[in-house]
């Protein structure tokens, strides 16, 4: 479970595809959001607790320098017809881990899918 390896304390977990606007971020979140927009090929994670940000990452989907990660089931929590983040208690990942033809020797892709 994600909450065993995060080394600090949160209560909801968003997913933000490229270009989610700081408006759309806060209707969603339920709070003023004051991050920056998702920018263009990113995927952004906010963790949150009560009316704050605890945490926040920015992965980028492919390059060739760096590995990456990718979220291929997980829509954005702007689309999720169902609740649009994770608990600590429903955030259950499989991880896999891949080579990006072509990219550098130590670069890999990692994909993330939910657990059922």
């Amino acid at each position: 479970m994600l909450k065993t390896i995060t080394p600090f304390e949160w209560k909801k977990l968003y997913f933000f595809n490229s270009w989610t606007t700081v408006d759309s971020i806060s209707r969603v979140v339920g709070f003023g959001y004051r991050g920056e927009d998702v920018a263009d090929d990113y995927t952004r994670m906010v963790f949150t607790q009560g009316n704050s940000v605890v945490h926040e990452e920015d992965f980028q989907s492919f390059d060739y320098h760096s590995s990456t990660i990718g979220f291929p089931e997980l829509a954005d929590s702007l689309l999720r017809a169902e609740s649009p983040f994770f608990t600590p208690d429903n955030a259950l990942f499989l991880a896999k881990k891949g080579r990006i033809e072509g990219a550098c020797a130590k670069c890999f892709h990692y994909s993330l899918s939910v657990t059922k």
